[in-house]
């Protein structure tokens, strides 16, 4: 970790598939994370299930001793196509975990590259980190 915090000023490591996702017989996402002591983003969906499962991962990772940097809520539904689920999570999110939402990232075809309303949805974030963690 030594060698990334002296030559990058941005160290992104993306966790995919949950934080209890395994990479070797004895070693998960989660075990990287403590490795590496960074604060974690964390993605979930809007779906019905999805306090269950960001509250369980905020309090794994907490109990790691990690921070939790925010949430960045995925793949949610336009504006009158959302269901009653996804509407009361995207508020209940928040509330509940105490974590705010960095981004609402929506239903995206990503074969034809980034979508410019994911990089749209992100940019207000990566200002704020980057107004954070750069110099000056």
């Amino acid at each position: 970790m030594d060698w990334w915090q002296e030559n990058c000023q941005v160290l992104l490591v993306e966790g995919a598939g949950g934080w209890y996702v395994p990479l070797d017989e004895h070693y998960m996402i989660a075990d990287l994370a403590g490795s590496l002591r960074l604060p974690v983003l964390v993605v979930t969906h809007a779906d019905l299930g999805a306090i269950n499962q960001a509250l369980l991962t905020i309090h794994a990772i907490q109990a790691r001793n990690l921070a939790v940097a925010g949430l960045v809520i995925n793949r949610v539904p336009a504006e009158g196509k959302r269901d009653l689920a996804v509407e009361t999570n995207l508020e209940e999110l928040p509330r509940l975990s105490g974590v705010p939402v960095r981004a609402v990232l929506p239903v995206a075809d990503c074969s034809q590259g980034v979508p410019g309303e994911f990089v749209e949805a992100l940019l207000p974030f990566a200002r704020e980190w980057w107004g954070l963690v750069s110099p000056g």
